[in-house]
This record gives structure tokens, C-alpha cells and sequence, in this order.
């Protein structure tokens, strides 16, 4: 075998396996979510935000996730590539999502969702957070800033039509 044939096998059996532990954590990390919070069909008037970053862990997915916004749920789908390494879109509602803390500038968040801390943008995750200002996002709190984003989103669309 001559030299530069072992140079393109090192460089082939190197991106299977940088592959290979992708998918591997991606099903491990990222998956769970989906079995817990299976994919819902988003409303019509859901805000979509394609390309957005997320972490997981030590699983950082920069501009891999579609991000959708409903009044009940954060549709989160993954970009072509990370589909085909394995995951799968979930739909987390938002009694589900505690806000841990937001970044010092304000543009993303640190959520739990379960046993899972997920870093995300603070434009969406910043919907689970409780209207009043208090530490709780239990009885739904928050839920109507979804709501006024979505409402506010179709009132900017309308506008720019006529």
C-alpha cells in the first residue's frame, strides 16, 4: 500500500467515527426528548424561526434546530443534516420547560426539561418564564407571552401586506 492511499483511509475511517459519535450522542441526549414530547403539528399562526442554536449537555447543536412557537408548545425540529444522524423533532409544552437562568446580555437561556439543562436563544425559551416576574412557571404563568409573541407576529405580517 503506498503512502498517500493510507492518508485517505486514516481521513475516511476519522469522519466515520466523528460520525458515528454524533449520532451516539445525539440519540442519547437529544432522543429522550423526542419519547417524552412527541412532534404536535404547530398552529397556523405559530412563529418559525429556522437554523437556531441549542445545547444539551455537552451536545452543542449551533444553527441545527427549526425552532416553532405555539401558544401550548416549542417545536423543536432538527436541520437536514442532524436528521439524518439520528434526530428526531419533539414538541416540549411549556409547563414542561423551568426556566434555570438567562445569559448577561439577555439572547439565550439555560431551561430544564426533565432531567435535561438545554441552552437555547431567549427569544424563544424566554416564553416559559412567568409574566408576573415570580421564580414559578406553574399554572401556565407565562403561557400568554407565547400567546402576544404569536398575536404580535401576525399583526407585523398583516400590516406589511397592505
Amino acid at each position: 500500500m503506498s503512502w498517500p492511499w493510507i492518508i485517505v483511509l486514516f481521513v475516511i475511517v476519522d469522519v466515520l467515527v466523528a460520525f458515528s459519535l454524533i449520532a451516539a450522542s445525539l440519540r442519547l441526549l437529544w432522543n429522550p426528548l423526542h419519547l417524552a414530547y412527541p412532534p404536535r403539528t404547530p398552529a397556523e399562526d405559530a412563529v418559525r424561526k429556522r437554523l437556531q442554536s441549542f445545547r444539551i449537555g455537552l451536545l452543542n447543536l449551533s444553527y441545527c434546530i427549526h425552532t416553532t412557537v405555539d401558544e401550548n408548545h416549542l417545536h423543536l425540529t432538527p436541520a437536514t443534516l442532524v436528521g439524518w444522524l439520528g434526530a428526531k423533532p419533539t414538541s416540549i409544552p411549556w409547563d414542561a420547560i423551568e426556566v434555570l437562568k438567562r445569559s448577561r446580555l439577555g439572547q439565550s437561556m439555560i431551561v430544564r426539561v426533565g432531567k435535561r439543562r438545554i441552552a437555547g436563544p431567549a427569544w424563544c425559551l424566554g416564553l416559559a418564564e412567568p409574566a408576573d416576574g415570580s421564580d414559578s412557571v406553574q399554572d401556565g404563568a407565562g403561557h400568554g407571552l407565547a400567546r402576544d409573541l404569536v398575536a404580535g407576529t401576525n399583526r407585523d405580517s398583516a400590516a406589511r401586506r397592505h
